[in-house]
């Protein structure tokens, strides 16, 4: 049993941890076109980015319920649930994501403004980036829709390929809408979020030719599970909303405060993160598709496997990860910067907070699992009650000026070490039981 479940979860995830390495290395390409005109650039576009990933995030939960929900009908062979379960959530993220199109076009600033402190011309340039952003949630949500649906079906070969072709051909435009080509004379930042835009929408199409016979037969069905699949995004979502939103944009707030080095530290570093939390993620994912359907078997012995697995992989992934980034340190930072003292101090820097970082594959594969056998409730309570002391904490050595880089991370590295120790135990505890 051991052995399939390895084989099958492995089979599911490894097309994913390839297609997001070889996107996020094509992306970062796209994103050092434009970091590279200055570090304004660099600092607003971090900023930005980690700001729409954390909502995106947040709105994800809803492709989230889904994925848990129509697992859980698979494992139950309800094939007519499963139908209705892909019109509805189509139908919600749509309705969700062009809601949210129309808050970044008209608070964009006034937000900046008043989280980041952001003024002049980091104001200028992050404002410009995000507008160019507004439609980037809209598109993502679809997005989820369609790759939840083909990790539902176990199809996730199909990622792999579409994200190499499409984030070639972000490049291909980030280089031509953000410095220009023959008598076209390029638009910056701006251009970077159009290039992107386009990519997504290239990326639909794509899905949509490949799940076309599915998709459109379940369109067809009425949605009457918006209500069933919100209700079980709600703590997905306010869990989402903790840590993406309260923890993780205070996080950022609260760097944006230190000086110019810290912050063009933390963006290179940023950068670097993205690599060895993306197994986890993926890992996490197959938690969603494999755990889900065994809760439906009620098959208890199989998600406990299922967790061990996942944890053990992503484990090795980012120890894996973080030894050849930091063995390419000096070539990965020249990708953003050619500043030698930047450079510098993000090599003296960057194998402590690999380590202060840690903590949060445990954290993610617990959280996951704990949603997947329905104990969000304690995962939200907890998640809330230690992000508190933690902001408390931070707040703390901000008011007594001895606020740094270092401290931040510590704080973070004991919040999540503490998350992940209390899902731990109430896991073992609801699986003795």
């Amino acid at each position: 049993m051991r052995k399939r479940i390895f084989i099958d979860i492995n089979k599911f995830s490894l097309p994913l941890i390839f297609s997001q390495l070889i996107t996020t290395i094509i992306g970062q390409k796209a994103f050092s076109i434009a970091a590279r005109l200055g570090t304004d650039n660099l600092i607003a576009m971090n900023t930005i980015d980690n700001l729409i990933y954390s909502v995106t995030g947040v709105l994800g939960v809803i492709s989230v319920a889904f994925s848990m929900l129509s697992s859980k009908s698979l494992g139950e062979k309800d094939t007519d649930k499963f139908k209705k379960l892909v019109s509805s959530v189509m139908h919600a993220n749509v309705i969700i994501g062009s809601l949210f199109f129309f808050i970044i076009l008209f608070f964009s600033k006034i937000f900046i403004s008043a989280i980041y402190k952001f003024s002049d011309e980091l104001l200028s340039v992050a404002t410009t980036y995000l507008y160019s952003m507004s439609f980037y949630v809209l598109l993502t949500l679809i997005t989820f829709t369609l790759t939840n649906l083909l990790k539902v079906e176990k199809k996730t070969n199909y990622i792999l390929t579409i994200s190499i072709i499409s984030s070639l051909i972000q490049v291909l435009l980030s280089y031509i809408f953000i410095n220009g080509i023959g008598n076209f004379s390029g638009l910056g930042v701006f251009g970077a979020g159009i290039a992107l835009n386009i990519t997504l929408l290239i990326t639909i199409l794509c899905y949509l030719i490949i799940v076309r016979a599915t998709f459109f037969s379940c369109l067809k069905l009425k949605p009457i599970y918006i209500k069933d699949i919100l209700i079980r995004s709600i703590p997905l979502g306010i869990q989402e909303l903790l840590e993406g939103i309260i923890f993780l944009i205070f996080f950022d707030a609260m760097i944006a405060r230190l000086d110019t080095m810290s912050l063009s530290v933390y963006s290179i570093i940023s950068q670097a993160l993205v690599y060895l939390k993306l197994p986890m993620f993926m890992y996490g994912n197959a938690v969603t598709i494999f755990a889900s359907e065994y809760f439906g078997e009620k098959n208890k012995n199989k998600i406990i496997v299922v967790k061990r697995i996942s944890t053990y992989m992503s484990i090795f992934f980012y120890v894996l990860i973080g030894i050849g980034i930091y063995l390419m340190i000096v070539p990965f930072s020249n990708l953003f910067t050619f500043d030698d003292k930047l450079i510098n101090e993000t090599t003296k820097m960057i194998l402590p907070l690999f380590f202060l970082v840690s903590p949060i594959i445990l954290y993610e594969i617990n959280k996951y699992i704990l949603q997947v056998i329905e104990n969000g409730k304690f995962v939200v309570k907890w998640t809330l009650i230690i992000n508190i002391i933690s902001m408390g904490t931070i707040l703390m050595f901000h008011f007594y000026g001895s606020l740094d880089l270092y401290y931040i991370y510590m704080v973070y590295f004991g919040n999540y070490l503490i998350l992940s120790a209390l899902f731990e135990l109430k896991f073992k505890k609801v699986c003795i039981r």
